[in-house]
């Protein structure tokens, strides 16, 4: 319950301090790069560059400055203060990364950013496990998150600056007002998104207690890890498509979206439903007896998804053509879906009462979308 409350404030802040500018950043170097302007490309990363260090470091203050609430308001208690700070540090690294690492996909360097981010990945689930076996400490998992992210952003920023190096200096100038009035819904729209789904979460912790919230993590840890497949459509959709929308090339675009709906659902919907009905086999390996009742909640949130798993796409191809606003809408309405159905039914129907408020998210932001 602990790690799963530590990820939930990591989580909010990194969307918080990164601001929604990765994604802008990605679409605008993409849509350059369609018009084979490599000079304001170099000039974007130079700027944004800099942008993301500073944004990191606001990160890391604001978190050693309020651990005393977040402790207060979450935990119930102060002890875990000194915790709360150290994952100020995670929280650097881990916006950091994330916000270069969304520069190399806008220059579509897919192959590098992966491997690299592959290997810190590896870091930082790894550290943890052999930290938490020989020490039975957390304050060590939290240290062995923030390796795994310093990994990734290093090699992130020293690949972006010999990018930069490349041409002449003050080339291709573009105002950088443009990527961020692009980002600011982005932005709102993940903010609120992330109450949309993590309201149900908070809304455990608040009601019942953290051992139920850490059996409905682990449910919703399940049920997510099933988004790698969703993950490389977005991830590739995005520049592409951006790169079409910069070389005007609509027809290749509405083509690229409908055969990206079909391909992921056709891959999605059959591994989904065959993790729903394992579910109780699935946690009896991963896990005990005690967390067979997650299963409910893994059935829940994977048929829903499969049902609306085309949402993701059609998500991406808003972005491609500049019409942000919209997800503001989107991420209002699952927000509101989400705490509503998650506060009638959660004290009467606990962890399934939270799967079906989480899952209302999915549905609503279809339908909007």
């Amino acid at each position: 319950g602990t790690v799963a409350l530590l990820l939930a404030i990591v989580s909010l802040l990194n969307i918080f301090f990164s601001l929604g500018i990765g994604t802008g950043m990605q679409h605008y170097l993409s849509y350059f790069l369609g018009r084979n302007d490599y000079g304001t490309i170099r000039n974007i990363i130079y700027r944004f560059t800099i942008i993301s260090i500073l944004l990191a470091s606001a990160g890391l203050v604001f978190i050693y400055i309020a651990s005393p609430v977040f402790a207060y308001l979450f935990f119930h208690t102060f002890k875990y203060i000194f915790l709360i700070k150290l994952v100020g540090i995670d929280l650097f690294f881990s916006v950091l990364s994330g916000l270069l690492g969304q520069m190399l996909w806008g220059i579509q360097k897919f192959k590098s950013q992966a491997r690299w981010n592959i290997i810190g990945v590896i870091i930082s689930y790894s550290l943890p496990v052999i930290f938490l076996y020989t020490f039975r400490n957390v304050s060590l998992i939290v240290i062995g998150w923030a390796a795994g992210n310093a990994f990734s952003a290093i090699v992130f920023l020293v690949i972006l600056l010999r990018i930069i190096g490349r041409g002449a200096k003050g080339e291709g100038s573009f105002p950088s007002s443009q990527i961020i009035k692009y980002s600011i819904p982005v932005f709102l729209s993940s903010l609120i998104g992330y109450g949309a789904t993590y309201v149900d979460r908070f809304i455990v912790s608040y009601l019942l207690n953290l051992s139920l919230l850490g059996i409905y993590n682990f449910a919703l840890l399940i049920s997510s890890a099933i988004s790698f497949i969703v993950g490389p459509f977005s991830t590739i959709l995005l520049p592409k498509l951006s790169e079409m929308y910069g070389k005007g090339d609509k027809d290749s675009m509405k083509y690229s979206i409908s055969k990206g709906i079909e391909i992921m659902s056709t891959v999605y919907v059959p591994i989904a439903l065959l993790v729903a009905s394992l579910s109780p086999y699935i946690l009896l390996f991963l896990s005990n007896r005690e967390y067979l009742p997650a299963s409910y909640p893994i059935m829940i949130v994977l048929v829903t998804g499969s049902l609306f798993v085309s949402g993701n796409i059609l998500a991406v191809a808003i972005q491609s053509v500049r019409k942000t606003r919209i997800f503001i809408i989107t991420s209002s309405v699952a927000l509101l879906s989400n705490f509503t159905v998650s506060f009638l039914l959660i004290p009467k129907m606990q962890m399934i009462g939270a799967a079906l408020g989480y899952s209302s998210v999915t549905v609503t932001s279809f339908f909007v979308l």
